[in-house]
C-alpha cells in the first residue's frame, strides 16, 4: 500500500506545481485607459489633407471638420506672430493622424522669425496659439501620463 500512495502524492504535487503558474496568468488583464474625445480626435487618421494656397483659417476649419474636434484659435496671438486668417498655406499629407497634420500646419505657416506657433490640448478642445502666449499663461500641473504612453 505504501507503493500506491507515493505516486498519488507525487502526481498531486506535480499537479499543484503546474497549476501555480497558470493561476498567476489568469489575473485580470490590465485595462487600457479611457481616452477623451479630443485624444481620440487627435489620433484619428486622416486619409488626406490637401491645401494648395489655402487660407490658414480655412485650413484650420478643414482639419477641425476632418478630425471632428473642437478647435479654438487665439487670433490676436497669431496676428502678433504674423499669421492671419488669410495667410496662404500649401501642404499635402497622406494617411497621417490629425495631430501630425496640425503640427505640420503650424510648421509650414509663414510667421515672424521670433514667433513660434503651438497648440494646447485641454477642456475638450485644441487651442492654436503661440509658444510665447502659452508661456505667459503657464501653469504647472501634475498629470497621469499612462494615457499618453498607452497610445504608443
Amino acid at each position: 500500500m505504501v507503493g500506491t500512495r507515493f505516486p498519488v502524492i507525487l502526481a498531486g504535487t506535480l499537479l499543484l506545481a503546474s497549476v501555480g503558474p497558470l493561476s498567476a496568468q489568469t489575473t485580470a488583464p490590465a485595462t487600457r485607459p479611457v481616452l477623451t474625445d479630443i485624444e481620440v480626435a487627435l489620433a484619428r487618421e486622416l486619409p488626406a489633407f490637401d491645401a494648395d494656397n489655402l487660407p490658414f483659417g480655412q485650413c484650420v476649419a478643414t482639419l477641425r471638420d476632418a478630425a471632428n474636434m473642437n478647435v479654438a484659435v487665439n487670433w490676436p496671438a497669431l496676428t502678433a506672430a504674423g499669421v492671419s486668417r488669410a495667410t496662404p498655406i500649401t501642404l499635402r499629407l497622406r494617411k497621417v493622424p490629425a495631430e501630425a497634420a496640425l503640427r505640420a500646419l503650424l510648421e509650414v505657416a509663414p510667421h515672424k522669425a521670433d514667433a513660434h506657433l503651438n497648440y494646447l490640448v485641454g477642456g475638450g478642445a485644441v487651442e492654436i496659439t503661440t509658444t510665447e502666449q502659452l508661456a505667459a499663461g503657464a501653469v504647472t500641473r501634475l498629470a497621469d501620463v499612462a494615457r499618453i504612453l498607452a497610445l504608443r
